[in-house]
């Protein structure tokens, strides 16, 4: 491999990319009431009341879920807590003393491009709701000359976030779930200045 040619010693956080995994992008029902939903995202529907079912939903590419023999309601863009909330008044028109829950089951995939001093640049096909750090290990993570300080994500011509791996790697810090859009770039800048510690 790449790696396995390199000298010298290893840069403190490289270790975070040892292991190059791609995540299924299914939830456990740990997907925030802020999280927005998009074209892709798949849901499920529970009524209990008057009417008690359960169903699997897809959000279109109208940004619609249809339910069947109650009608469509537009969620793409709103959040899962409004989202729940416009599903709840469209189900009350038709059942009257009928709660709803709404949860997402599988997250959408948007490809994001991760480029710079990384060993694989490239397009990648990933979940919506995405750590970078995983979204960096696809690429193999950044080169001996990459930074680890200052990776960007770019959208649309603008920086909307920075990442550094030192605080994550010393104490744990900042390698919160991000939410990607298609087109996204996760851009790696070489490395400032290096020192070297030896010895004890």
């Amino acid at each position: 491999t790449l790696k396995a040619k390199e000298r010298g010693p290893l840069r403190f956080a490289a270790d975070l990319f040892a292991v190059r995994q791609r995540g299924t992008g299914a939830t456990e029902g740990g997907i925030a009431e802020d999280y927005v939903l998009g074209t892709g995202d798949r849901l499920g529907l529970s009524a209990f009341g008057s009417a008690t079912f359960e169903l699997p939903l897809q959000v279109d590419g109208r940004g619609e879920v249809v339910i069947p023999k109650v009608g469509a309601v537009k969620v793409g863009g709103l959040s899962l807590g409004k989202a729940r909330g416009a599903v709840q008044a469209l189900v009350s028109r038709n059942f009257s003393a009928t709660t709803v829950d709404l949860s997402v089951t599988k997250l959408r995939e948007v490809r994001v491009f991760v480029l710079g001093e990384v060993y694989i640049s490239g397009s990648y096909l990933v979940p919506s709701l995405s750590s970078l750090v995983n979204v960096l290990s696809l690429a193999g993570g950044p080169t001996p000359s990459g930074s680890f300080r200052q990776i960007r994500v770019m959208r649309g011509g603008r920086l909307v976030h920075t990442l550094d791996l030192y605080p994550l790697r010393a104490e744990g810090l900042g390698n919160m779930n991000f939410s990607l859009q298609n087109g996204d770039t996760i851009f790696v800048p070489l490395a400032a200045n290096q020192v070297l510690l030896e010895g004890a």
